[in-house]
């Protein structure tokens, strides 16, 4: 009885220790859960950085493929026809580079119930986890695109001189 009707008011915050009480949602600034989030995802990037190289060692190997493939001495723009080799192009340099990525999907999986603890702890806001995962892709994807497109652009003839 006596814990009820304790229970039952309202705690007097004025008994209590300053320090003792939470006044914000996080305990830690956000900036620094944002530095702390960058620092693990870049101690990842590192820890994975072969993973990267194999990828884009891939990506060379393919565009020198599809080069040799569609080269651009036996593209013509004469019909119909000559138009669905440039789109077949297009199709398989859409869906290859829609699958390289496929191969950091497993790395992103193994991250969500770390991801999905944190956040139903409030260790941190969502976008501090996300936010470094995206700016450290975002080189790696850049690089690979601009790889892709220097191979493969000229050499098949989406544009007629090299320096379009």
């Amino acid at each position: 009885m006596r814990i009820e009707n304790e229970l039952s008011s309202p705690f007097d915050k004025s008994r209590g220790h300053g320090a003792a009480l939470s006044f914000s949602k996080y305990t830690v600034p956000k900036m620094e859960l944002l530095k702390a989030c960058w620092d693990r995802e870049w101690i990842l990037v590192r820890r994975n950085a072969y993973i990267y190289v194999a990828k884009t060692v891939q990506l060379i190997i393919m565009a020198i493929i599809v080069s040799t493939l569609f080269i651009k001495s036996k593209m013509h723009t004469r019909n119909e026809e000559d138009g669905a080799v440039y789109i077949g192009a297009l199709l398989f340099t859409i869906i290859f580079n829609i699958f390289n990525g496929l191969a950091e999907l497993t790395l992103v999986i193994k991250r969500l119930p770390v991801f999905y603890k944190q956040r139903e702890l409030q260790f941190h806001p969502a976008w501090t986890f996300t936010l470094p995962t995206f700016l450290l892709q975002l080189p790696s994807s850049i690089i690979e695109s601009l790889v892709w497109v220097s191979i493969t652009y000229y050499s098949i003839g989406f544009a007629p001189e090299a320096n379009r």
